[in-house]
């Protein structure tokens, strides 16, 4: 009705009908005819309907204009996921060109094609944890132990079993009292997801580990073994230590569960300290971590005077990954008779200047240590370091600087390769980069993390005696400690 209302009556028509109301409102109102009467009728209805085609034009417009908006919006968004997704990786470029303090390693895998080659790759990462392992994938070709994706939020997880190696051998270092009837502890791994363990290794988690020295690499790969996307399924074979061959799938849920599992060993405190027979004093030292550095130095202040009487003494650092140089520090000034003690290399960290080379370095200033200690309050007997395997970081520092004052002798292997000190920097909510920004060089200008710090005498660990009980180098170190004790041998 309204379309066939506005055909019979145009605009111009009201115009001259509404110059007629005007002259007989001048004459008389009630002379208005009854066609008139009408007339305002109709008029009254195109107006109305003038008005709903007008509001519908504006709605319409509004529409129109919104759909625009929206897609703007859309490309934007898409625009800034692709660089919430980059930009990561840009921030990595710029960290490490500037900070790592390797710039020689930058050179080698050619920075900027990388970054290039990579770019892609986070564009299309299906979620978080494609993305952590593009992410991780970068960093690895760097070839350092602290450099590296931080993931934050469970990432990452893994069922219930702590992995741990000796030589080629891959065990259960640890696992939930649940599993433990089934998979005893140190039982051996020969199989993930049908691949066979070794191939595994290589495939799918050591291309995204970053190492130094190959015997961290693998080391380092091994204790990630059966990380992988939350909540996921992983089927594992073992030959358990009773000679069965058991295939199970586990769950990736340790971490997601909030470490709820018991595990069958309890982890080891920071310190301890125990007395052997023949005046043989043991001090495990098994984190250097921040928040147990107040705790080693009670414990190892409570046991100093038993320390003290000792004729010798055992400084077990080994699987300790690092920390602080804090929780080592209490124990260097009552091994070393010094009032002054320093490393005898030197830190050195890049230079930030436009009259430099871009790969130009710097020695740190650093004051000595200073060893407050009272002489009475000092161990001079003979001293044996056992080192090697997962010692890295702070712990590194320590045995180095054990090494160079020569105060003991270090039994054991190499350790991990990464001495230096690490800078973070936060990604995103879900990542931060760690990367090392000063490294050390000794006085014959060697770095040490090309081979980690080497013992002076060689004893490594195997997987038959450990499952038969015995730790051939804690059982070295016992033997040349006595020797030393009586004279036979110098340290």
């Amino acid at each position: 009705m309204q379309g066939k209302l506005r055909q019979n009556k145009p605009n111009y028509t009201l115009k001259v009908n509404l110059r007629n109301i005007v002259s007989y409102k001048t004459n008389c109102f009630n002379q208005i005819s009854t066609d008139m009467i009408q007339i305002i009728y109709l008029i009254s209805r195109m107006n109305k309907t003038i008005q709903k085609i007008t509001l519908m034009r504006k709605t319409l417009l509004l529409i129109i204009i919104s759909l625009v908006i929206c897609e703007h919006s859309i490309c934007q968004i898409a625009n800034q996921n692709k660089y919430n997704k980059t930009h990561p990786l840009s921030i990595i470029w710029k960290e490490m060109r500037y900070n790592f303090a390797f710039p020689e390693k930058l050179n080698d895998v050619n920075l900027d094609s990388l970054y290039l080659a990579y770019l892609p790759l986070l564009e299309n990462a299906q979620d978080n944890y494609d993305y952590y392992r593009v992410l991780s994938s970068f960093m690895s070709h760097f070839d350092e132990a602290h450099t590296r994706i931080i993931a934050h939020n469970n990432i990452s997880d893994v069922p219930p079993i702590e992995t741990t190696n000796w030589e080629t051998d891959i065990f259960v270092k640890n696992i939930s009292e649940k599993i433990a009837q089934r998979i005893p502890v140190g039982s051996r791994i020969i199989s993930i997801n049908d691949c066979p363990v070794l191939e595994y290794l290589k495939d799918s988690i050591m291309p995204y580990i970053g190492a130094d020295t190959q015997h961290w690499k693998f080391d380092k790969a091994v204790s990630e073994l059966l990380a992988g996307r939350p909540l996921s399924n992983v089927k594992v074979k073992f030959h358990t230590t009773q000679g069965k061959i058991k295939e199970v799938t586990l769950t990736r849920d340790y971490h997601s569960n909030n470490k709820q599992e018991k595990m069958t060993l309890p982890t080891p405190p920071p310190l301890s300290v125990k007395f052997l027979d023949n005046g043989i004093g043991y001090i495990h030292l098994s984190t250097c971590s921040w928040d147990k550095v107040e705790e080693i130095q009670k414990v190892f202040n409570a046991n100093l005077p038993q320390i003290l009487d000792c004729k010798g003494l055992i400084v077990d650092v080994r699987g300790n990954r690092g920390g602080s140089d804090e929780a080592w520090n209490p124990i260097a000034n009552h091994l070393l008779t010094e009032k002054e003690y320093d490393f005898k290399g030197k830190w050195k960290c890049r230079i930030h200047s436009y009259m430099n080379n871009a790969n130009s370095m710097y020695t740190v200033p650093y004051q000595p240590y200073s060893n407050i200690v009272p002489d009475s309050l000092k161990f001079t007997g003979p001293v044996v370091f056992l080192s090697g395997k997962c010692v890295g970081s702070a712990t590194e520092d320590f045995i180095q600087l054990m090494k160079e004052q020569q105060r003991g002798l270090i039994v054991g292997e190499a350790t991990v390769g990464c001495m230096g000190e690490p800078m973070v920097v936060p990604l995103n909510n879900d990542f931060s980069v760690m990367l090392c920004a000063k490294k050390y060089v000794d006085k014959e200008g060697n770095q040490p993390n090309k081979t980690g710090i080497l013992p002076d005498v060689v004893v490594k660990q195997n997987y038959d005696s450990y499952i038969s009980g015995k730790d051939l180098p804690y059982e070295h170190a016992i033997s040349t400690l006595t020797d030393m004790m009586i004279g036979n041998t110098k340290p």
